[in-house]
């Protein structure tokens, strides 16, 4: 298990009801997409345990793949 990256936190004093934590890839907006590419919450805070990972996976998030016919 990699190190334990919070990525945020439920505010519900916010309008949005969350407040990312600066560690998150730039460009990541959403926290349903963190949970999508592995982040998990654990109580209040949404976390992962494989930020480079993840932060790769939102990289290629776009890419598109050429299935293979053989």
């Amino acid at each position: 298990m990699g190190e334990r990256v919070v990525l945020g936190w439920r505010d519900d004093s916010l309008p949005v009801g969350f407040r990312w934590s600066g560690r998150e890839p730039a460009g990541l907006h959403e926290p349903a997409l963190a949970e999508f590419l592995g982040a998990v919450w654990e109580g209040r805070e949404l976390v992962t345990y494989a930020l480079p990972a993840l932060a790769h996976d939102f990289e290629h998030l776009a890419d598109t793949y050429v299935s293979d016919p053989d």
